[in-house]
């Protein structure tokens, strides 16, 4: 099964709180409360977000030297350029223009009402309407400008607790110039030690009712069936950061599947709920996921993957254990990285392509019910070249597959960062090596013009080499098989067969940041014809009008900025019918 990706480091935690800090203000607190703010909530929200201490966590982000290099990094100028956050930025002053404040709703805005035990909800990604409530003292809520200009604002009453309200007309007038805007509502509130902000005045007067209740039977969020269960298979202990998602109805939102970076909608939506906590520690970051699937379904017993894992060299740069694979993904993996990649695909042609003048037609009246918005996920028939090794896989009966690869420091002289990988199948028998080989060699044979010409397999011990001009070596030990294209990596992975402490599990990666981010720099410049690896972050950053390269540029300055995550390491495993997921980073030794 294919985990879902989406990685939260500091910077996309912050992100996420500050986004929606900048737009938020008011609460009031009563004497007898229920244990989460979130039976304060009024029932909709399409996600949560809650933490013990939002002030802390604020401060962390603003005084780490992340933040700082971020903002002055080619991605952050990619970012800033963005349509979205240009249509992000128009409604920020629109709701500056509501609030009619001196220095808007910035930065010193949010530090202000930055309290500690807080919650944010969303209820709607496209008019940004959501509901916060956080704990500030009634000393720190007198200094906040929006409260101040309570007497703009109109008055109403909820809950036996006064809150203001203030709905723009929906134009707005520059230099004499009147032009259509998006209405915008800001609602605030002080109940006791709470502040509360929402924008729209009914989430403000049903969380009030919601708190004068101060009844955990109350239909609100926290009694919603989706959130229910959620909390439920989440922690016992929430972490720094606790955040549920209602994926059944985000993944329908078109917003979602605009800005959804990961462009998996199709594996998200095999689920209804998530759960996510971080954990912080000096050294590492920790993050607990919980995925409710839409439908309980039995799934294989977990394999054990630490042992495999355990074949991971130190200098491995990526690697991936996943458990029951199919032969199909076997085969793809092993063609992506040995097979395909090794050889040339087809011979140089110094004849100029022929013009293809046919019109296709994209559709028809009669076929209405072809999806066009999703991948073909039908596999391709196998080919005389390649069910040879199917059926060798097939038959072999597949428990678990690593996948790793590594670069190497440049020869002297060359251009390109080489790129060893490996590929380690485990099977439920042992493996039949003379089909194997014969496989491989008739897979080989599709992409060399001389077919399987001079492709013969020379033994060495237990290790079987191919000829120099295609790279490739084999060794079978057992119910174990290794595939790799560089001899050293082979020795490495052969000398860290251990055993280890077992851990079912369905899905292992692994990847380390310190130890690859010199040679990601210095390859993605190769590529993207950058004039030297070396160019300062900041020039590109700086310049008007540059359009940073999106792997030298925008995603290798993304990669400096956060040069203190030195690993990351991903576990996947089946709860009964739940996903439960592990990430953990660690921060390089200072």
């Amino acid at each position: 099964m294919t985990p879902l990706t989406k990685r939260l480091t500091l910077a996309a935690v912050a992100t996420i709180t500050i986004a929606a800090g900048i737009w938020a203000a008011a609460m009031q607190a009563a004497p007898s409360r229920p244990s989460t703010l979130a039976a304060d909530l009024p029932p909709g929200a399409l996600l949560t977000i809650e933490t013990p201490n939002f002030a802390a966590l604020l401060r962390s982000w603003n005084s780490s030297p992340e933040q700082a290099d971020w903002l002055h990094s080619a991605n952050y100028s990619n970012f800033a350029n963005s349509r979205l956050l240009s249509r992000l930025s128009d409604a920020q002053a629109e709701f500056a223009g509501v609030a009619a404040t001196k220095g808007g709703l910035e930065s010193p805005f949010l530090n202000q009402v930055a309290g500690t035990e807080s919650i944010f909800a969303w209820y709607d990604i496209a008019n940004l309407e959501f509901l916060y409530i956080t704990r500030l003292p009634t000393g720190r809520t007198a200094n906040i400008e929006l409260l101040q200009q309570h007497a703009t604002f109109s008055r109403r009453e909820s809950g036996g607790t006064t809150f203001y309200v203030k709905t723009s007309s929906g134009t707005a007038t520059s230099d004499d110039i009147t032009t259509p805007s998006t209405p915008r509502t800001i609602a605030f509130a002080t109940r006791g030690d709470f502040l509360l902000l929402a924008t729209r005045e009914d989430l403000m007067a049903n969380a009030l009712a919601l708190m004068q209740q101060a009844s955990a039977t109350a239909p609100s969020e926290a009694t919603e069936a989706w959130y229910a269960a959620a909390e439920a298979a989440g922690p016992a202990r929430h972490g720094d950061l606790h955040m549920l998602l209602d994926l059944q109805r985000i993944t329908a939102t078109p917003q979602f599947r605009t800005y959804w970076i990961q462009h998996n909608v199709t594996d998200t939506r095999q689920y209804r709920a998530a759960v996510v906590d971080l954990y912080r520690d000096p050294r590492t970051f920790r993050e607990e996921r919980v995925l409710l699937p839409m439908n309980a379904a039995d799934a294989p017993p977990q394999p054990d993957l630490a042992s495999l894992e355990a074949l991971v060299p130190d200098r491995a740069g990526v690697y991936r254990a996943l458990g029951n694979p199919t032969p199909a993904a076997a085969l793809a993996s092993l063609d992506e990285k040995l097979l395909t990649r090794s050889t040339t695909s087809a011979a140089p042609s110094l004849n100029a392509p022929a013009a293809d003048l046919t019109i296709t037609q994209p559709g028809s009246n009669t076929d209405l019910e072809t999806r066009i918005d999703t991948a073909n996920t039908t596999p391709e028939p196998p080919s005389a070249a390649t069910a040879p090794l199917l059926n060798a896989l097939q038959s072999a009966g597949l428990t678990a597959m690593l996948t790793l690869d590594r670069t190497d420091p440049p020869d002297t002289g060359s251009l390109f960062v080489p790129i060893h990988s490996a590929v380690i199948l485990r099977s439920a028998t042992p493996w039949n090596t003379a089909q194997l080989q014969s496989a491989i060699l008739t897979n080989l044979s599709a992409h060399l013009t001389v077919s399987t010409l001079g492709l013969t397999w020379t033994q060495t011990g237990n290790t079987f080499t191919l000829n120099d001009t295609t790279p490739l070596f084999l060794t079978v030990d057992g119910a174990t098989a290794i595939l790799t294209n560089n001899q050293p990596l082979l020795t490495e992975i052969l000398a860290h067969r251990a055993t280890a402490p077992p851990q079912p599990a369905q899905y292992i990666a692994g990847f380390r940041h310190t130890q690859e981010r010199a040679n990601f720099t210095r390859l993605t410049a190769t590529l993207a014809h950058a004039p030297s690896p070396s160019t300062p972050d900041a020039t590109v950053a700086n310049t008007p009008g540059v359009v940073p390269d999106f792997f030298s540029g925008n995603l290798n300055s993304l990669s400096e900025a956060f040069r203190t995550f030195a690993t990351e390491r991903l576990v996947e495993r089946r709860d009964g019918a739940n996903i439960r997921q592990t990430v953990t980073y660690t921060l390089a030794t200072p």
